[in-house]
């Protein structure tokens, strides 16, 4: 059933690019963004499930046809990519690099970009972008440490430490209202 469900969506995605008036190239691109590809967790989870005798790998493939241009190859490579980097352990960025290019790899192999004309230099430039915005979105955040506590109090039943605190509330109001009108201007408040 899951094999029947992921294979439909392109048939149901070109529907609805048709009921939506999508220009033709973007209903090829949507036809082709998973080439004649396998969907190999389902394929291996059936050969363990009812033996490799009993499977036909073509049962487990994507009707296509393989990317005609470089853009629907480049959907293509996006949505492997995409997909496959969410289930990375501890995505340092040499292992993130790692999987970019290995998914690339075997998107080549395959046989997936023979259609199309992506050159192995555009191979480089897309896996280097893809690694870039990995990157980015899969960094590594540092932790934030609460506000500095005040060693000492100064002067008459801390007032020193009373106005500092005053001014600092002050300014984080301020902050807050330039904030909310600046959201206000994107249209996000």
């Amino acid at each position: 059933m899951s094999r029947h469900i992921l294979i439909s969506h392109v048939k149901d995605g070109v529907e609805i690019g048709k009921e939506n008036n999508l220009g033709q190239a973007i209903l090829d691109t949507i036809r082709q963004h998973h080439g004649t590809s396998i969907i190999s967790y389902f394929y291996e989870k059936a050969k363990k499930l009812q033996g490799a005798d009993a499977v036909k790998d073509n049962d487990y493939r994507y009707p296509g046809p393989k990317p005609q241009t470089k853009e629907a190859a480049l959907v293509l490579l996006a949505d492997v990519v995409e997909a496959s980097s969410r289930t990375l352990d501890n995505p340092t960025p040499s292992r993130i690099q790692r999987h970019v290019q290995d998914l690339i790899y075997k998107v080549f192999t395959e046989g997936q970009l023979d259609d199309c004309e992506l050159t192995l230099k555009d191979l480089h430039a897309i896996a280097k972008s893809f690694i870039k915005i990995l990157n980015g979105i899969h960094h590594h955040r540092i932790e934030y440490s609460e506000s500095p506590k005040p060693e000492k109090e100064n002067g008459k039943n801390g007032s020193s430490h009373r106005k500092q605190t005053e001014k600092t509330q002050r300014t984080s109001e301020q902050d807050s209202k330039k904030g909310t009108i600046q959201f206000k201007r994107l249209g996000l408040s």
